[in-house]
């Protein structure tokens, strides 16, 4: 019986959103990732929310609207409707379904039981580890330690990181060892028409593995300690599909494959030219120093490729010339190294090379430009060419 009671108050609560899950939902968006937002809230605090968030809420279906769709219906709502309230946890996973439906990457993140079945057929799941129940922890991929949505976007930040890290160093590996393999088959090629590479190819084999054993590895596992680029955020998602090695992969292969090939021919033509006379080695030590010279020159374009190759698209310009010490640690010590088969008797020997005269240092210290001016060219061109891209949408 509810007669004869007096009216003392109203109390309203509230539990806004962190302003730090607003900041991520606007990062979100500047990387092309669209934030849904599954409720079982009243649609009118759905609403609410999302519009404090800043996700489009302009259109709110309830779980009992989405009851009447079919799998067709999912997919044309799924591409409309960013906010979705008093659902289930069927509706929930048949929303996450439908997205991936469409091409979409999915990761879905709650802390209830009935985000387990969504999680579970998500690409990704996500938990929090505090406040997630059991169910919902072990059947994500991820568990958030802080349950903070911004980690979610600090993960996509670093994600994208450690892919572009890898990207630079398998990009600078495939072309250097492309230019190796031009240094053979091109003497190979040249020796019937020039006497000099019938004698003697550019390196000696043993030479290439010191290339591809100390210089590769001191200057190519730097490029995976390169700093974050600016912006990473702000560039559009890749498709879930994109390869690692790709047009731009097999254009720069042979683009610096020939830029760092060259000068190592060119080094040893001019300096061993006069070694051999009439098809016949005159002067073995000459040569021996022309091959040395060559070794050095293949060492620099290295260096003028390695510089440039910290961003795949920015400028080497654009970033700070120490920002990476372990790049320039990595330099200094290929570079100290090398030394030890040029000077040190007993190595000269086993690695076949010879001290050669001061003035031909200038020629090989330009053989860091070619490789250089290339990339950086390289770049300049597609930047001209290439329209800014819009951000793709993927849900998450």
């Amino acid at each position: 019986d509810l007669a004869d009671l007096q009216f003392l108050g109203l109390q309203g609560m509230i539990d806004p959103p962190r302003e730090s899950a607003v900041t991520a939902v606007s990062q979100c968006k500047e990387a092309g990732i669209r934030t849904v937002m599954i409720t079982g809230d009243h649609p009118d605090t759905a609403q609410a929310v999302a519009r404090q968030l800043g996700i489009d809420a302009d259109r709110v279906m309830t779980g009992t609207e989405l009851s009447q769709l079919d799998e067709a219906g999912y997919r044309n709502v799924v591409e409309r409707v960013s906010v979705f309230a008093r659902g289930a946890p069927e509706h929930t996973k048949a929303i996450a379904e439908a997205l991936q439906q469409l091409d979409h990457v999915v990761a879905m993140t709650g802390d209830g039981v009935k985000v387990a079945p969504a999680g579970k057929a998500a690409d990704i799941g996500v938990a929090m580890g505090k406040s997630g129940t059991e169910v919902a922890r072990e059947s994500s991929d991820m568990v958030l330690a802080d349950d903070n949505f911004a980690t979610i976007v600090a993960a996509v930040e670093e994600g994208r990181h450690a892919w572009n890290n890898l990207r630079k160093a398998i990009l600078y590996t495939l072309p250097t060892n492309a230019a190796q393999a031009l240094l053979i088959m091109g003497a190979v090629l040249m020796a019937a028409f020039v006497p000099l590479f019938s004698v003697r190819f550019v390196l000696e084999p043993v030479q290439i593995l010191w290339v591809n054993l100390l210089d590769s590895v001191l200057l190519t596992m730097p490029l995976m300690m390169e700093q974050k680029e600016r912006g990473l955020l702000q560039q559009p998602p890749r498709p879930a599909g994109a390869h690692i090695i790709d047009a731009l992969f097999l254009q720069r292969v042979v683009l610096l494959g020939l830029a760092i090939s060259i000068p190592g021919f060119l080094i040893y033509y001019h300096f061993g030219s006069p070694a051999v006379v009439n098809g016949e080695l005159v002067d073995t030590l000459l040569l021996t120093q022309a091959q040395t010279a060559a070794f050095w020159a293949i060492l620099f374009a290295h260096f003028g490729y390695v510089i440039s190759a910290r961003s795949v698209y920015g400028s080497a310009f654009t970033f700070n010339p120490f920002s990476n010490r372990w790049l320039l640690a990595g330099i200094v010590l290929s570079l100290v190294i090398r030394f030890i088969p040029t000077l040190v008797p007993g190595a000269a020997t086993l690695f076949r090379t010879a001290a050669f005269p001061a003035e031909w240092w200038p020629l090989i210290l330009a053989c860091f430009f070619p490789s250089f001016l290339a990339i950086e060219a390289d770049k300049l061109v597609r930047k001209m060419m290439t329209p800014v891209a819009a951000p793709q949408s993927l849900p998450a």
